[in-house]
């Protein structure tokens, strides 16, 4: 995302391949409450974070679903880290002791 709509958006994410999502006003708002930020990544940066992950993390995701590991790495790449230095995991995504690095 831009910040806002896109006019014939071109993308090998084809699940995120929408121009004017219907919930633009949605994402917007909670973007805002969340201190969060829209970005854009290059297919080339969606792929790299989806090879990251399977060869990292041994998941295999669509590339829709490496998007947002691609924008928290580009950010991280030009030193601009979501809330300073800290990344945050959902508790329910949190992987066992042992089973392996997070990226």
């Amino acid at each position: 995302m831009r910040g806002g709509p896109v006019k014939d958006p071109d993308t090998i994410a084809t699940a995120i391949r929408i121009g004017n999502p219907q919930s633009w006003d949605k994402a917007w708002t909670v973007q805002k409450e969340s201190g969060g930020w829209f970005d854009e990544c290059t297919d080339e940066e969606i792929l790299a974070a989806q090879k990251l992950l399977a060869q990292t993390d041994g998941v295999f995701c669509e590339p829709a679903s490496a998007t947002s590991l691609a924008g928290a790495l580009r950010r991280h790449q030009v030193g601009q880290n979501p809330r300073g230095q800290q990344g945050r995991l959902h508790p329910h995504w949190q992987r066992p002791e042992g089973s392996g690095r997070f990226v």
